[in-house]
């Protein structure tokens, strides 16, 4: 399995780091560090806070692969220009990871680029599974699913039921049965019939989000 770390050495990166260093992943998963930095302009006063960017930069992806060292052995670590989100998208495709890890947001002085918008859009285009890491790492005991029929939906069944997690791991399957509004232009004499069309409506996706659940629930280990 192969996994890529994004950080910029914020509180969030850290903790994301930390997250990764619990979690229930094979002994050969195959590690690597990633952290982007902006391209150097030729202006005398910024490239001299550019080299002292790229020196913390190195500093921080060294600190992480020496931390996730203690762990896994196949920890690489990167230093790339450019702008952040395509950086993390860049080096996943090239790595072919399985998956990415990042903080929720990032606040730190090395290069701040792990915000919101950043980690949002890792994970609306990535080609692989991204966890995105928040608040004191602990060891996982609990999971929730969110499930939707969706072909998206079964596939991130199927990465979190193929992990090893720890015996006892609980298991929460979870659909959403999203209520039809009745629309407040529609006239008064029709709203028996609306009323009824909707609630059967909504009857209806309620039993397939059940037969959803159930085949999720056999496929569970």
């Amino acid at each position: 399995m192969r996994v890529l770390l994004a950080t910029d050495g914020s509180s969030d990166a850290r903790e994301a780091l930390e997250w990764l260093r619990l979690a229930s992943l094979p002994a050969d998963t195959r590690i690597s560090v990633v952290s982007a930095i902006p391209v150097p302009v030729v202006y005398e006063a910024f490239v001299t806070t550019w080299s002292e960017m790229r020196k913390q930069t190195d500093e921080v992806v060294d600190e992480a692969r020496r931390r996730l060292g203690e762990r896994w052995p196949n920890v690489t670590a990167h230093v790339v220009e450019g702008e952040p989100r395509h950086v993390i998208l860049d080096v996943a495709v090239q790595e072919a990871a399985d998956a990415i890890v990042l903080g929720a947001r990032g606040l730190g002085a090395v290069a701040s680029f792990l915000m919101g918008s950043v980690s949002l859009g890792v994970a609306r285009h990535a080609p692989c599974p991204v966890l995105v890491c928040k608040g004191a790492p602990r060891a996982i005991r609990s999971l929730t699913v969110a499930l939707d029929g969706s072909d998206h939906a079964r596939a991130a069944l199927r990465f979190v039921t193929g992990l090893p997690w720890p015996a006892g791991t609980a298991v929460h399957l979870v659909a959403v049965v999203e209520p039809l509004r009745y629309p407040s232009s529609a006239p008064g004499m029709l709203a028996p019939q609306l009323t009824a069309a909707l609630r059967e409506d909504e009857a209806e996706r309620r039993r397939a989000l059940e037969d959803v659940l159930a085949a999720a629930a056999a496929e569970v280990p």
